[in-house]
């Protein structure tokens, strides 16, 4: 099936391809979701975007399985790019849906993902009909999820397969991962940002938070790794990619420390956002942006940074350097 890898004897990755088109304006989106064939039923991590149930529906047909058979929709996060296709699938196969008791809101609320993503930041990414059309471009309609689970207490089997939620903030409040302990996979979402995606800059909200899901995802064993946005890795892949996640973080700290020591006045946001991007060599993303507010929070609580105003603050190096 076109857009569709088949990585072991019942795991798939569902490759969604999402463009839309506007004016000059072209937003490009490429997900994964995994389905996962288990003795007692099929689960389905993340919902990729609109697109992704009819491709989820088209590969169960594929391999003769009821839509019925697909039992569960676990998700990531309450981002669009992940729950896009969830009401169709519940839909079509009366599906229970679990997520992280913080993204619950979202997802019967897609309004919210828009405010809470694209809306951080509207002195340099202010709102338009234009850019919610593009937004909206992505996911469907809302949903209310089934289960609500905090922390690491969220354990689902299968049979052959079973599910353990690994509470991973960082990148959003609500990101989760999911561990196979038998055949120790794990399916990461965004919460792995290893150096950046191919244009867009590392993004995470609380740097000690994802240092946190770093250090206590790396301590799993861990034979083969599935994210949202990186192609499928194993064996030393695995560890390289929590390497470089860890060595981004430490780069951006050192940048955003310089940046500040060595400007004549004020920074603001944007201007530590464009200096990470720049470093790392990708486009300046409202992804920057997320990883900049992270970091001069964090600097600012270890009394290294002060911060002067709200909306259009601005940001000096206090010179105390640790």
């Amino acid at each position: 099936m076109k857009d569709v890898d088949q990585l072991d004897d019942n795991l798939y990755a569902i490759n969604t391809h999402l463009t839309y088109v506007e004016e000059d304006d072209i937003l490009k989106v490429h997900i994964r979701s995994f389905l996962i064939k288990g003795e007692k039923g099929t689960v389905l991590i993340d919902a990729g975007g609109i697109g992704t149930g009819e491709q989820v529906l088209a590969l169960m047909d594929e391999l003769q399985l009821p839509h019925s058979d697909l039992r569960l929709l676990l998700l990531t996060h309450a981002h669009a790019d992940h729950v896009g296709a969830a009401k169709v699938l519940v839909d079509a196969t009366g599906c229970l849906v679990a997520v992280h008791r913080y993204g619950a809101r979202p997802l019967r609320d897609i309004s919210l993902m828009y405010w809470d993503f694209m809306q951080s930041f509207p002195e340099q990414f202010p709102t338009s009909d234009k850019m919610e059309r593009m937004y909206h471009a992505i996911v469907d309609d809302p949903v209310n999820p089934d289960i609500q689970f905090a922390g690491d207490h969220f354990k689902v089997d299968f049979g052959d397969v079973s599910f353990v939620a690994k509470s991973a903030p960082g990148h959003s409040f609500d990101s989760t991962c999911f561990y196979e302990p038998n055949k120790r996979w794990l399916f990461t979402g965004d919460s792995l940002h290893g150096g950046g995606l191919e244009v867009e800059p590392p993004c995470y909200r609380n740097v000690a938070m994802y240092l946190d899901t770093l250090e206590r995802m790396s301590n799993l064993p861990v034979d083969r790794l599935f994210a949202a946005h990186f192609p499928p890795m194993e064996g030393q892949e695995v560890r390289d990619l929590f390497d470089l996640s860890f060595k981004s973080v430490d780069r951006i700290d050192r940048v955003v420390r310089d940046t500040l020591m060595d400007a004549a006045e004020p920074l603001d946001i944007a201007d530590i956002g464009k200096a990470i991007a720049a470093d790392l060599e990708k486009s300046f993303t409202i992804q920057a942006l997320f990883t900049a507010k992270a970091h001069l929070e964090d600097l600012e609580k270890k009394g290294i940074v002060a911060k002067y105003g709200s909306e259009a603050a601005k940001y000096c190096y206090l010179g105390m350097e640790q």
